[in-house]
């Protein structure tokens, strides 16, 4: 894979003195101790921070990347062409007898020969924090012998690896965090929090749990603690790498709804981070109203979408013609936008929100033939899972006439948007009876009225909810749509979205 993605152009160039710590392989036969691998690298990374004189990827940057699903040279080696890092620190942990001990290499990417190896104290078992500790040191002072003579002074940081314990809570609570974004995984979002709290209790000084428990406060509508999480956090903010403190200034104007703050904190973060950076970028200056920078942003990051989609990753993939889209939309550039959904169509043929792009483009354009065209299209497609996408996203042909509909009236197309509408309610009235009797039926069907000016119809609809008193509902029903929708985050205010003004909350930082 090394090299295929920069044919798309806007990959970084490989750089000998930016470095990637992957995480160590455990080769010690117990899997209670694969923590330590990622332990070993994050704990590596913050010394190499600490010098100044070298770039060091930040591994949470990189994290959502690996696969696990290759090996663990073939996966460095595209995440360090990912990164544009030209050296990767790698190796392994070892049980000898009751001892750990690790071994590490430094390897030049761009040659692909290892520079140096180096092993660590062993330690015992019980305090493997002793290991990551001289192993930290002999690395750092193996990148002054191959890097930078220089290096050599800050060898001795007087800095403490995180408990074994901490990190374990830590490390399990950002493997569900991470799988809270897939479809119908959004409860596991609150065991990650569990276990970020947990490390906490373990480890005190474990700022990245923390940082990552207020997030996770945050996108579960609990903004007062994950505040006062991010306090104390701050009071550290020198103890940060450069991503940790990009993400507290980013969290913090989430929560202040400061949209110019969270587009700046995003421009901060330190080059070479992973993550979802570009989509977060383009997004956070869309939500900005700065949708030119949101196109330069995606113009250089199409090998973005194609290396993550190469993962698996078709959310993220899709958010990028997703954004790209509505930008040119912002901006009334309709023919663009045009363009742009058709080749998101391409990589997404059955992607019923690549559909909906489509469609809204139409709208805009007037091309009322075109858009029937694409609603009759949108009744043989599959209902997928859209959490990874704002919540204005479709999820049944229903939702996608009435947000056709809207489209059209806010382009002047009255007498259009008002039979598009007309046709919505045949689709939802032709729904079977299980359908019809859940409270989403009800939602859509009341909307779909209200876009057709049956005010009538809408008003009785709504009275009879308002009347019921039940809470709006944060999923979208199963039968209306084929599938469970998890609930979306509550983690800001509403967003400008589109001029048929409809609103979008702060997309989910996840690939």
């Amino acid at each position: 894979m090394i090299g295929s993605f920069r044919l798309l152009g806007g990959a970084p160039e490989l750089d000998a003195r930016r470095v990637l710590v992957t995480a160590f392989e455990n080769q010690t036969g117990d899997p209670s101790l694969d923590p330590l691998g990622r332990m070993a690298a994050d704990w590596i990374t913050r010394g190499i921070q600490q010098t100044a004189l070298l770039e060091a990827v930040a591994p949470e940057a990189t994290l959502q990347l690996v696969t696990g699903t290759r090996p663990a040279a073939e996966e460095a080696r595209t995440l360090a062409e990912f990164t544009g890092a030209g050296t990767i620190i790698s190796g392994a942990v070892y049980l000898l007898e009751d001892s750990l001990q690790f071994q590490a290499h430094v390897t030049d990417v761009e040659n692909q020969r290892i520079l140096i190896s180096v092993e660590s104290d062993r330690s015992a078992r019980s305090n493997p924090g002793r290991a990551v500790e001289s192993l930290r040191q002999r690395v750092v002072g193996a990148l002054a012998i191959t890097h930078d003579g220089r290096i050599a002074r800050f060898a001795n940081l007087a800095l403490r690896p995180p408990t074994f314990e901490g990190y374990r809570a830590f490390a399990e609570g950002e493997e569900l965090y991470n799988r809270s974004f897939t479809p119908g995984n959004s409860h596991l979002r609150v065991e990650a929090l569990e276990l970020f709290l947990r490390a906490l209790e373990l480890d005190s000084t474990l700022h990245a749990a923390r940082l990552r428990a207020a997030t996770a406060m945050a996108l579960l509508g609990r903004p007062a603690e994950a505040d006062s999480l991010l306090q104390i956090v701050a009071a550290h903010r020198d103890e940060l790498s450069g991503f940790a403190r990009a993400e507290l200034d980013l969290i913090v104007a989430d929560l202040a709804g400061d949209r110019l703050r969270a587009l700046e904190a995003v421009r901060r973060r330190p080059q070479g981070s992973v993550d979802t950076a570009p989509i977060d970028r383009a997004a956070r200056a869309l939500w900005a109203n700065r949708p030119r920078e949101t196109i330069e942003t995606l113009e250089d990051a199409e090998w973005y979408a194609a290396f993550v989609h190469s993962l698996g990753f078709s959310g993220v993939g899709q958010l990028y013609w997703h954004f790209l889209a509505a930008a040119h939309h912002m901006l009334g550039e309709h023919r663009r936008e045009l363009r742009i959904a058709r080749r998101g169509r391409e990589r997404y043929p059955d992607a019923l929100t690549m559909l909906q792009l489509e469609v809204e483009a139409l709208a805009a354009l007037g091309r009322v033939e075109e858009l029937h065209e694409r609603l009759d299209e949108s009744l043989v497609l599959p209902s997928r899972p859209v959490t990874f996408l704002p919540p204005q996203q479709v999820g049944s042909a229903g939702q996608l006439m009435t947000r056709a509909a809207l489209e059209l009236r806010a382009h002047g197309h009255l007498e259009e948007s008002r039979a598009v509408a007309e046709r919505a309610i045949g689709w939802y009235r032709s729904l079977p009876a299980e359908a019809r009797a859940t409270d989403g039926f009800s939602r859509e069907l009341a909307l779909a009225y209200y876009v057709a000016e049956r005010w009538d119809q809408a008003r009785a609809i709504f009275k009879a909810r308002h009347s019921s008193a039940q809470p709006a509902p944060t999923t979208t029903d199963a039968s209306l749509t084929g599938r469970p929708v998890s609930p979306r985050s509550s983690v800001s205010a509403s967003e400008p979205w589109r001029c048929s003004g409809r609103r979008m909350p702060m997309v989910d930082r996840t690939i």
